[in-house]
């Protein structure tokens, strides 16, 4: 998330082709802006980089300790850095099985319902095709078409 504030002053001159009543005035522009971005990761790309990156940070570091590079220290503080990430990881894993159990409870299916929910994958070449009938109120629901 981001946001941010400008301000412009300018005096626009009198010789040039600004027209009165610009010119030879003070002008003042405000510009306010907010940004916020978040990526959902569907096929769990980024969880998987992100796991492997957590044990490549602790390899590298073991292997800096062998060469006389880095100290014990730093070696501590990358074993702790992995430990503390697999629990965040293990809580997140109870958040996704959490939700799977309320997902087969909401279609009155019980709770094994929710763990039948399996992680999308997407084939390689699939190509997506869209009706040759396309009625215009589903356009009118559907932005992304």
């Amino acid at each position: 998330m981001g946001a941010g504030y400008s301000w412009t002053r300018q005096r626009f001159s009198e010789s040039t082709l600004i027209p009165p009543p610009f010119a030879g005035s003070w002008q003042s522009e405000n510009k306010a802006f907010v940004n916020a971005s978040y990526e959902l990761d569907l096929w769990g790309k980024n969880r998987e980089a992100l796991k492997a990156a957590r044990r490549e940070v602790l390899r590298v570091t073991n292997r800096r300790v062998i060469l006389g590079l880095d100290t014990e220290g730093e070696k501590c503080i990358a074993e702790v850095s992995l430990a503390s990430s697999e629990v965040a990881l293990s809580s997140l894993d109870g958040s996704i099985q959490r939700t799977r159990y309320q997902l087969g409870a909401l279609l009155g299916q019980g709770p094994d319902r929710g763990l039948a929910i399996a992680r999308p994958a997407l084939g390689a070449g699939d190509e997506v095709h869209l009706p040759a009938n396309l009625p215009a109120d589903l356009v009118s629901r559907r932005p992304d078409i």
